[in-house]
């Protein structure tokens, strides 16, 4: 076949701009049982110990680490399904890129940048620091037009050869899942059960942030006699000079926290 040219590159580059940016879809899922061959799958494990199960990820040395073991930046490789498919020109030729996920979604370095995690099935991946770039294989299979794109500073910039990532959530992977880009917000902690997260949702760190703010009055000079005090309901009657916060053990916007004054001196028990 006839390798694409830049020109062709190119023209096609406003389709893969085009790419959705926080939520699209698995098209393709490669798993790679030896060297050079290929295997296409519907559905696909994620393991953060393993890579994609099946896949020769581990045994691929790497000189980039001190004993020549696989990189752990670099356990799974994805890459755009719109720029895959205009460079392979042929859906059976997209494996020959060697990647194990091709989604459909904008994967440049400015919508994508290391750290940021994706849901990918159940399973979530990270985007890591380790740029991935052309090879030598690539060139053969694709022609050194694509080669030379792809590492353009322009290829670069959208990632055209595709990112590293790594697993931090195992999972299951299927062809046509969502692909959706997590923050810091509610849905993120729907996919972690870090510990540090499960502390902060519980009663334990409810109290905690309670004593925190406490703390933070006392160093900012205000009565040592404030108490901090959680309670499941509000007060029918508080003092206009407490300061509210609301923070349930379990549903920190279902209780409150009050941090209450002290009351002026002809309030006071005799």
């Amino acid at each position: 076949m006839e390798h694409l040219t830049t020109t062709d590159l190119e023209a096609g580059l406003d389709a893969v701009r085009a790419a959705p940016t926080d939520t699209g879809r698995v098209e393709l899922i490669v798993r790679r049982p030896s060297v050079d061959e290929r295997e296409e799958l519907v559905e696909g494990q994620l393991e953060c110990d393993e890579g994609l199960v099946g896949d020769t990820w581990r045994e691929r040395p790497s000189s980039s680490t001190p004993d020549q073991s696989a990189h752990p930046e670099k356990q799974i490789t994805v890459m755009n399904a719109r720029f895959a498919s205009l460079v392979a020109q042929t859906d059976d030729r997209r494996p020959l890129a060697g990647d194990q996920l091709y989604i459909d979604l904008d994967i440049s370095q400015s919508n994508l940048p290391p750290g940021t995690q994706l849901a990918v099935g159940s399973a979530v991946i990270e985007v890591t620091q380790p740029p991935h770039t052309g090879c030598a294989k690539f060139s053969q299979r694709f022609g050194l037009d694509a080669f030379r794109f792809v590492n353009s500073p322009l290829g670069l910039e959208l990632r055209l050869r595709g990112l590293n990532a790594k697993v931090v959530t195992a999972g299951t992977v299927r062809v046509g899942d969502e692909v959706r880009k997590l923050d810091d917000s509610a849905d993120t902690e729907e996919h972690f059960d870090r510990p540090v997260d499960r502390f902060r949702r519980g009663a334990v760190g409810s109290v905690v942030a309670a004593g925190l703010l406490g703390l933070r009055d006392a160093m900012e000079g205000r009565p040592e006699r404030e108490e901090t005090a959680i309670v499941t309901e509000a007060p029918s009657q508080p003092h206009d000079d407490d300061l509210e916060l609301v923070l349930d053990p379990d549903h920190p916007e279902r209780s409150i926290v009050i941090v209450r004054r002290p009351p002026p001196p002809d309030e006071t028990e005799s």
